[in-house]
């Protein structure tokens, strides 16, 4: 119902940060230059350069950050990158980079109670929680997950451990 009510611009953001996982800093600074076509994902350098974003584990682990696409945002990236070849893929109607404080202006604006009256308000961070949730809801390895999402078996196990001993009760609730 969100997705569906907000401008396009927003709604590309919002749909991108949910179907990957990513963080939301890695999401605002996308540019064309990070897409691989032939593989159809992100990657930002493991060791980045003076100009590169540095995505979180960078300095830590040296290793690139690979962001996997679907079909539907692969084609949506693409799109963007044909739009904005330079500078970031994903922008306010400003033609800025979004940023937290944006996100959640927006969101804000469109779940108060006199426009779409959803509560508790959304937040950007919240795509990748309900992505991991809904991976782990859906039976799906955490050791995969932690690949797509960039991070560790034992930071996810940290915070969505209470769901693999739910997995069971979970999966019956997906599937009615």
């Amino acid at each position: 119902r969100l997705i569906a009510s907000v401008n396009t611009n927003f709604a590309d953001l919002l749909k991108f940060m949910y179907g990957t996982g990513c963080r939301p800093a890695e999401a605002y600074h996308l540019e064309a230059r990070y897409y691989n076509a032939a593989d159809r994902c992100i990657i930002y350098p493991g060791q980045p350069g003076p100009d590169d974003f540095v995505w979180k584990n960078a300095p830590r682990t040296g290793q690139d950050r690979i962001i996997y696409l679907n079909d539907e945002l692969a084609e949506m990236v693409e799109r963007r990158c044909q739009q904005y070849p330079q500078g970031y893929l994903f922008r306010t109607k400003r033609n800025t980079r979004w940023s937290n404080e944006a996100v959640s202006t927006m969101l804000r604006w469109y779940c108060a109670e006199e426009r779409l009256n959803i509560a508790p308000v959304p937040t950007a961070y919240g795509c990748r929680h309900s992505y991991a949730t809904d991976f782990l809801a859906d039976g799906k390895s955490i050791k995969v997950l932690a690949e797509l999402l960039g991070t560790s078996v034992t930071m996810l196990e940290k915070h969505y451990a209470h769901l693999q001993v739910k997995k069971a009760k979970m999966l019956s609730m997906v599937r009615e």
